[in-house]
């Protein structure tokens, strides 16, 4: 029953089935130790990457400036608004004070006024 070609394969394969196998096992061990050898590649070069991706000293130093000179101009626009208001505060007050003078001549002529009224009404006799 058995066919003249599958006897010769049969054969073929009983002599070399232990190459084969080794050859198998051999290739399967390969492929894992290149895979994690490609593993190793990689995250290696992520590692790299990452590093290499900060910012230099140089950036680090522009970035600290600049942050210093944004706060001294906050400082500085700052201290502008407050006289600002300090201004508007001692306006506020001298307009406050001239309202006060001019209340204060107003009722003085008015009794100026008054008293030179009564001295004409008065007069002599």
């Amino acid at each position: 029953m058995n066919s003249p070609a599958l006897t010769i394969f049969s054969a073929f394969f009983a002599n070399n089935a232990k190459t084969y196998t080794f050859a198998a096992i051999n290739y399967k061990t390969k492929i894992k130790k290149m895979k994690k050898v490609l593993s190793l590649v990689a995250v290696a070069s992520l590692a790299v990457a990452v590093v290499a991706c900060g910012p230099s000293k140089e950036e680090l130093e522009k970035k600290a400036k600049a942050t210093a000179d944004s706060i001294a101009e906050v400082a500085k626009q700052d201290s502008i608004a407050q006289a600002a208001a300090a201004q508007a505060q001692a306006a506020a007050a001298q307009a406050k004070a001239d309202s006060v003078a001019a209340v204060a001549k107003a009722d003085s002529l008015k009794k100026v006024e008054e008293e030179a009224a009564k001295g004409k009404k008065g007069g002599k006799k």
